[in-house]
Formats: structure tokens, C-alpha cells, sequence
């Protein structure tokens, strides 16, 4: 048996990666005598596809439509990959791709899954009905939140839909370093520039990043702060804020920025060393809810927001890109130093993950 595995796989973003690595891993237990290829970009993690026993493919149209053919199983793997938001066509286009590809993978023979995915939001109803063809084409599809299990049923049963969690959950989690007192976790990409419609008011956000990390320094001399890159694509890398931030805070000596790993093992590793969050990207989110930290998300997308209803987040702790300013910045950074309860689910990691067989049921 031959399975196409097809996301956001080898672009530089360590969250993709970590979901691939689950994915491929399930595959193998159910088909162990299959061969696994994987559509990926230059910058994919090597020793984990020689670890899961992995064949590379280009990430690219022409690299799928010479992969395709005599494909046995199309896995669409994890991540959002239908969703929209209005006044970005990008998204759409997106969307329609992936019609395409799911409907030529039916038309070549080939059965088409989508596992461990979120689907939504969408802000135009164009980018819904397309990604409505491309759950029809699908003959299993299981999802890692409510909110997309809720739009993908519509109140409708189906045996082909299955609710699972995000297949980072179930990587394999090295030994917990001790953790350093104080030392804030921050993940931010530019919104404004890949989200919104108008980009000067990502240096509000920048500000106001800016305010909240003064205010951390100053409440304790011992404590410090990473600036954690998740993704370092050239459009929409984090390092695009982050490394402004830096260049704020070179002279204290306390405020770092870590460089991009595309080892998801390695990411956890340091993230693991920190003990309080402040996050923008999903997967910092989701790494910060399994190492157990108190943690402020700032929720730029709906799968954030969905996330933090999933593990019982307090409602302090859910921030709108909107609210945050730097007129509430320096108060957040108090709040959660100082009352770390308030900033922590109500679900711990083990729990949640408990609550599911795995990816594939």
C-alpha cells in the first residue's frame, strides 16, 4: 500500500512538523507494511523521516501530480487548511487548491482522508462552499476541536467524521528540564501583515509586547525572557516581530531570542525551561498547555480560540488581538507573575489527552 501524506510540512514551521511526525507514526501502526510519502518543502526534519521510515516528494503542483497517481491512500495532514478571512484572497485560493488536489487524487483511485486537521473560521461564504466539496471528496476526516467537528457535522452524524485532538498530543515528550523562576515563554508573528487588512497596526502590537516585557523585567531582577520562533517562513516569519523586540532589550542581558528548530523535541526542550507564557501562535499554545505552564493566548485566530474553550483557559487568561494594547500590557505581566492560577487550564495536558483514542479511529 502506498499513502501521500500532503500539509504545511518542511516550510519552516516547527508545529507542522510536529503533527507530521504523529500522523506518519499512526499510519505506520495501522498499515505497517506500507510506503509512506510525505510532500514536503526543502527544510523538513531528516532524521525524523528517516526515523519513521519516510520517502520525500517536492512540495509542489507538479511534485503531487507525478506523486499522486498510484497513491493508495491521500492524507490531507493536520494543520488548518480551509479556512478564509475576508479582503484576503490568498485564503480562497487556498481552499480551491486543495479541491483540486482531493478531487485528481479521486479521479487517479486513490481514497482521500483528512487527519488531525481544524476547519474554519470562514468569513466568506465562497471558501465555506469549497471546503465543503473537499469534506465530500474525503471518505474519513477527524478533526482536533468542537468547533470544527460542530461545522463539519452540522448536527449530522457520520461515520466517516471523528473528533480526536491536535496530533502534537501524542509526540513522544523527552524528560522535562528543570525550570527556570520566571522566565517568560513569547511567541508572536506579525497579524496585521498576514491576517488583517492593515499592517501599521502590528506595531501597536509591538508596543505593546514591548510594555509587557519592561513590566516582567521589573518585577523581579532574577527574571528573564525567550523570544521562541515557531515560524520562520520568509512571507509571515515570527522573527519579523521577535526580532524587533530583541533589539529593544540587547542591553539587558535577560532577554532572548532562540533561534529556529525544526526538531519538535528540541522546541518542547526549551520551552519546557520557562515557566510563564504569553502566546500568539497555536502551537506555542498548545506546547505551553502540555508543559503545564500559566499562559496568556492572545487569540488572532479562531483555532486559538477554540483551543483555550477545549482546555478550560480562564477567561483572564483569552486576550483578543483588539484588547491587547499597551494600555493593559504592564497589568497582564503583573496579573500573571504575581496570580499564575488565573492563567491556567482547567485541563491539564494528560487529562485531555486521555479523553481520546488517538488520530484514526
Amino acid at each position: 500500500m502506498r499513502i501521500l501524506i500532503h500539509g504545511h510540512f518542511g516550510m519552516r514551521n516547527v508545529g507542522d512538523d510536529a503533527m507530521l511526525e504523529t500522523i506518519a507514526q499512526e499510519l505506520r501502526g495501522r498499515y505497517p507494511n506500507s510506503q509512506i510519502v510525505v510532500a514536503a518543502g526543502e527544510h523538513y526534519d531528516r532524521k525524523m523521516f528517516e526515523r519513521v521510515r519516510l520517502k520525500k516528494v517536492p512540495r509542489s503542483i507538479r511534485g503531487l501530480a507525478l506523486a499522486i497517481p498510484g497513491s493508495d491512500l491521500f492524507v490531507v495532514g493536520g494543520g488548518t487548511h480551509l479556512h478564509s478571512r475576508k479582503g484576503k484572497l490568498r485564503y480562497l485560493e487556498d481552499c480551491f487548491n486543495q479541491m483540486l488536489l482531493l478531487i485528481y487524487a479521486r479521479m487517479t483511485g486513490a481514497r482521500c482522508w483528512m487527519v488531525g486537521v481544524g476547519l474554519g473560521a470562514f468569513e466568506t461564504r465562497s471558501a465555506e462552499l469549497v471546503a465543503r466539496v473537499c469534506c465530500a471528496a474525503c471518505s474519513f476526516l477527524s478533526v482536533r476541536d468542537k468547533e470544527s467537528y460542530r461545522w463539519l457535522t452540522q448536527g449530522r452524524q457520520q461515520k466517516k467524521y471523528f473528533r480526536t485532538i491536535d496530533p502534537a498530543y501524542w509526540l513522544r515528550i523527552p524528560d522535562t528540564p528543570l525550570r527556570k523562576r520566571g522566565r517568560l515563554f513569547v511567541s508572536a508573528l506579525p497579524y496585521f501583515r498576514n491576517y488583517g487588512t492593515d499592517e501599521k497596526r502590528d506595531g501597536v502590537v509591538l508596543r505593546a509586547f514591548e510594555k509587557f516585557i519592561r513590566q516582567w523585567l521589573e518585577l523581579d531582577p532574577g527574571n528573564s525572557v525567550l523570544l521562541s520562533v515557531f515560524n520562520d517562513k520568509a512571507s509571515d516569519r515570527d522573527s519579523l516581530i521577535l526580532g524587533e523586540l530583541h533589539s529593544k532589550f540587547r542591553t539587558t542581558g535577560r532577554v532572548d531570542l532562540g533561534e529556529y528548530v525544526s526538531d519538535p523535541s528540541e522546541k518542547f526542550e526549551e520551552i519546557s525551561e520557562c515557566s510563564h507564557a504569553i502566546v500568539m501562535r497555536y502551537h506555542a499554545l498548545v506546547y505551553a498547555h502540555i508543559a503545564g505552564l500559566p499562559v496568556i493566548s492572545l487569540n488572532y485566530h479562531q483555532k486559538n480560540v477554540a483551543f483555550c474553550s477545549e482546555i478550560g483557559l480562564p477567561e483572564t487568561a483569552r486576550i483578543s488581538m483588539d484588547m491587547f494594547t499597551d494600555d493593559i500590557a504592564a497589568q497582564l505581566a503583573v496579573s500573571l507573575f504575581s496570580q499564575p492560577a488565573n492563567f491556567t487550564a482547567a485541563v491539564d495536558a494528560d487529562t485531555y489527552r486521555c479523553g481520546y483514542s488517538g488520530l484514526i479511529n
